[in-house]
């Protein structure tokens, strides 16, 4: 990416948040204060966006496998062996075609679910946990805590509204 093409430039905050400065903005905050030349930004949709280090160095590893394996294909001339059980090489290997920058978005978004997750209480959270990663439904749920489904979608709906503020 042309870095004169970037507008907006967004800085992670110490709680997991952003703030959306201009790309000026960020080059004179880097002439100004030195630890600013230390962070870690993807090129995402035209902007940068900042990330820790681990997630930069999982998307420069994922972006590198990805053009490895382009470049393997290319070489075999677009056709890639077949094992010798009968599957093809390249369904073993990475996909090439996934979106690396949704990867990195997605890592992203669940870094900040876990951390609003563990601001809940351990009930609040036991709570997300049966109804939408365990599949049970409010009546379920209700009737294994021994409350109303009335209590258990009111109580639903005041978590949601405290995790909503981390997004």
């Amino acid at each position: 990416m042309e870095y004169n093409k970037i507008e907006k430039c967004f800085l992670r905050e110490c709680d997991g948040s952003y703030t959306e400065i201009a790309y000026s903005d960020l080059l004179r905050l880097e002439e100004q204060d030195s630890s600013f030349r230390g962070r870690f930004f993807l090129t995402l949709e035209g902007g940068l966006l900042e990330v820790t280090e681990d997630v930069y160095r999982h998307f420069n590893r994922t972006e590198r496998r990805e053009r490895y394996l382009q470049e393997e294909a290319k070489r075999a001339g677009g056709v890639l062996s077949m094992d010798a059980e009968g599957c093809f090489l390249h369904e073993l290997l990475a996909d090439v075609d996934i979106c690396v920058e949704q990867t990195a978005v997605n890592e992203l978004l669940l870094e900040q679910l876990r951390e609003a997750l563990s601001s809940i209480s351990g009930d609040d959270r036991a709570l997300i946990q049966a109804v939408y990663f365990d599949g049970l439904t409010e009546q379920q749920w209700a009737e294994q805590v021994e409350l109303t489904q009335q209590a258990i979608h009111k109580r639903k709906q005041k978590i949601l509204r405290q995790l909503k503020n981390y997004f």
